[in-house]
């Protein structure tokens, strides 16, 4: 993918989670952004060897500066991700809210 694409989708992703901010009624979804990210900036756990894509001062982006940036904790932004990774029937039971029924049996 070009560098000037990324970038696009970068700024779009962005833009999206300012303008409905991280109150987003769909959690999942907010992480598969984060998660999407997160590879657009080349943030990884250690080091890729690979070129990032570099912010405003030309500096590479780690995990805390993109939680920096999106204006939450890094426990938060672990937590989006953790939701974004859940297997398929746990995501549909917290996209449906059923998931409180579980523990009315």
């Amino acid at each position: 993918m070009e560098s000037q694409t990324k970038n696009e989708i970068k700024d779009l992703i962005e833009s999206n989670l300012r303008q409905r901010g991280i109150g987003n009624p769909n959690p999942i979804k907010l992480g598969r952004c984060i998660k999407e990210l997160e590879r657009i900036y080349g943030i990884r756990d250690g080091s890729s060897g690979k070129q990032k894509i570099l912010d405003s001062n030309n500096l590479s982006l780690k995990q805390t500066d993109l939680a920096e940036k999106l204006g939450m904790s890094m426990q938060t932004l672990q937590n989006y991700k953790l939701l974004a990774d859940m297997i398929p029937e746990l995501s549909d039971l917290v996209d449906t809210g059923t998931h409180a029924d579980l523990f009315n049996m």
